[in-house]
């Protein structure tokens, strides 16, 4: 089950309007009641609601960092040491190296 967040946002969703339904046919005859499943299906839709956004962005940086692997190729050819890098910042031209530990 790949798509979790998907199907859990769609059940919140659905049991939000659920509940919201009862909500509306309760509030003349039980307001006690009536108000629980007003608070039951806010919190439903905000949870649901988060659960299809998170899955939405989740998707869309998924596809925008697929091509990592592309990018990876490029430098398989690239052979570099760690003696072939010099590293050295202004002022330290004239510095003596440091001892290795």
């Amino acid at each position: 089950m790949k798509n979790k967040k998907q199907v859990f946002g769609i059940a919140f969703v659905a049991q939000a309007l659920t509940c919201l339904v009862l909500s509306i046919i309760l509030w003349n005859k039980n307001k006690v009641l009536a108000r629980t499943f007003a608070v039951v299906s806010a919190l439903g839709g905000v949870a649901g609601t988060y659960f299809l956004l998170s899955d939405r962005v989740q998707k869309k940086l998924a596809s925008c960092f697929s091509d990592a692997e592309d990018f990876e190729d490029d430098f398989e050819d690239f052979d570099v040491s760690e003696d072939d890098i010099l590293c050295t910042f202004e002022g330290e031209e004239d510095m003596e190296p440091m001892p290795a530990l």
